[in-house]
């Protein structure tokens, strides 16, 4: 350099490419965390929706056990009396399989710490319930 003016157009040349570089940096990792909230919330919400299912079906077998249990009792009755027994008495139980691999994943990938507060807690609330 021979001169104060060309140092000083070098200088402004070279802070206005890192300041570019910078930009470009921010805006790609801001993409990238929109792709990741708009992942992690589609995968929890139909997880939910998922494990709601689970539970409606769930909750349409209970009848039916309640009345194989109605049964079994009078089995029991019947042997008790020293009754003789017809027929079969069937038991059976079934439980609901509720999924977190989304929200763990969530977790796991810092998806959590990019949402509101607000919607983390009203996750956290479902997830509580169903734990």
């Amino acid at each position: 350099m021979h001169s104060l003016r060309e140092m000083l157009t070098h200088l402004v040349l070279v802070t206005l490419g890192v300041l570019i570089a910078l930009s470009f940096e921010g805006i790609a990792s801001w993409r990238e965390h929109r792709a990741l909230l708009h992942e992690a919330r589609a995968n929890i919400l139909s997880e939910l929706r998922d494990n709601q299912k689970e539970l409606a079906h769930r909750l349409t077998e209970i009848p039916k056990e309640r009345a194989n249990l109605t049964a079994a009792i009078d089995v029991a009755q019947k042997l008790i009396d020293n009754k003789k027994l017809e027929g079969q008495v069937q038991l059976g139980f079934s439980t609901a399989d509720l999924r977190d691999a989304s929200r763990t994943t969530a977790a796991v990938t810092g998806a959590f710490g990019l949402m509101d507060y607000s919607e983390v807690k009203k996750y956290a609330t479902v997830y509580g319930y169903q734990d």
